[in-house]
């Protein structure tokens, strides 16, 4: 016969093994053995780090990569701050992300303290048409989502390569005929994620940035949303 904690052993290190095997080390993995009801369970741990930044695979992910894994969850979100680290736990998924040294980016001085056109628009009306027009945008085929803000209407166009797509959205306010160009991926984004029925967007001109604020003139969120340069209409 073998003991209960000889056999915990044991099996732990087969599987250590294996991984090492696999991966060249077993260093970041936690190997649980349950003799009771006869199963385990092996977890990889790996560090968040920016795309292209990825030095050792086994050890670190890339963010976008991470985000693929944590997936779309209604799971509440737990968040674990370290000296030297944040921990995000969403159900059965734990990721780690080292924090950044040094001092932070002091956000408030890239916030412009006045803007030329302040419009108003509903977030989920405006949400869908982000929505529609960024059909055409993937990872392989990328384009800006070119917006122009009119009088009581917005209207917005991509193209690429799989065709193009417009739309338009009522608005409150007049825009002039303001061109600007967005990431597709940071706006949907911020109107996901803004906890509002209206919002006020506040904008200068199309190499400025566009402030999302609530509709209702609290001072509940802000969201700085940078502008991608495009060109000219022919």
């Amino acid at each position: 016969n073998i003991d209960r904690t000889t056999l915990v052993s044991v099996l732990e290190e087969s599987f250590r093994n294996v991984i090492a095997k696999l991966f060249g080390s077993d260093e970041n993995f936690d190997v649980i053995v349950n003799p009771d009801k006869g199963d385990f369970e092996i977890h990889r741990n790996r560090i968040v780090v920016e795309d292209g930044e990825v030095q050792d695979e086994n050890k670190e992910i890339a963010l976008s990569e991470a985000q693929k894994v944590a997936g779309d969850s209604e799971d509440e979100a737990v968040i674990s701050l370290g000296a030297r680290h944040i921990m995000f736990s969403i159900g059965d998924t734990e990721i780690i992300s080292r924090r950044l040294e040094g001092e932070f980016l002091d956000y408030r001085k890239s916030v412009p303290k006045e803007s030329k056109f302040v419009l108003k628009a509903d977030r989920k009306l405006l949400l869908s048409v982000f929505e529609r027009v960024s059909l055409m945008i993937s990872e392989k085929y990328k384009s800006p989502v070119r917006c122009r803000f009119s009088d009581g209407v917005l209207s917005l166009s991509s193209a690429t390569a799989l065709g193009r797509a417009t739309d338009e959205c009522p608005i409150q306010g007049n825009g002039e005929e303001l061109m600007i160009g967005f990431n597709n991926r940071y706006m949907l984004d911020a109107l996901r994620a803004a906890p509002v029925d209206e919002l006020k967007l506040q904008l200068s001109s199309g190499a400025s940035p566009c402030i999302l604020l609530p509709g209702d003139g609290s001072d509940s969120f802000l969201y700085l949303i940078l502008p991608v340069r495009i060109r000219s209409e022919v």
